[in-house]
This record gives structure tokens, sequence and C-alpha cells, in this order.
């Protein structure tokens, strides 16, 4: 499945059991079984169909290491640039900071 198939699944706010095993990239027995262990919530149509809310399975598939970023970063609010700043010298994160700020790279 493609990235691109991928953002159009997660523009829905109920997932099928198959978008959502098409999403992560497990097997459809898969997600039922975890939606009959609780893992996730879902709720069923008239017709018996289960349906998993968009934002829940999201926290869920990140949780568990089965979604990236990348398939994200389309569908977040903004495309800005996130840095993230680590080191164990804060007077290096500090100059590196300030450097970005200067330069208009972070707000």
């Amino acid at each position: 499945m493609t990235v691109e198939q991928k953002q159009k699944i997660l523009k829905k706010e109920l997932l099928t059991t198959k978008d959502a095993a098409d999403l992560i990239g497990v097997s459809l027995p898969s997600i039922i079984n975890w939606a009959d262990a609780g893992r996730f919530e879902s709720c069923r149509t008239p017709g018996g169909h289960r349906r998993i809310r968009r934002q829940q399975f999201l926290e869920f598939a990140r949780a568990n290491g089965y979604l990236t970023d990348v398939i994200l970063e389309k569908n977040t609010p903004s495309n800005t640039t996130k840095f993230v700043l680590l080191d164990a010298e804060q007077d290096y994160i500090d100059i590196l900071r300030d450097f970005l700020l200067v330069n208009d790279a972070i707000e």
C-alpha cells in the first residue's frame, strides 16, 4: 500500500477493519483480535460491521510502533519543520536553539 493510499484512509473519521489492517500492514484477524481484546475501541454498525475511531486507532498504532511519521506528516495541521535537540551539553543546545531562532528556522 502506498503512502498516498494510506493518507486517503486517514481522511476517514471511522475506519473499517480492512482500513486499519491495510494502514499498518497486519492481517484482518489481528485487527479483530486486538479489538476483541480491548486494545482499542470499536463499535458495530446495524449490519454488524466493525468500525474503529481513527484517532484512537492512530494512538494505538503509534504506541505499538506500527506507524511512522512519514505516513502522518501530511495529515498534520501545519507543515512546519520540527527539531529535537538532544545533547549532554546544555550550552551547546542553547547555542544551536539561538542560531535556529536568529535564522527563522524555528519559532
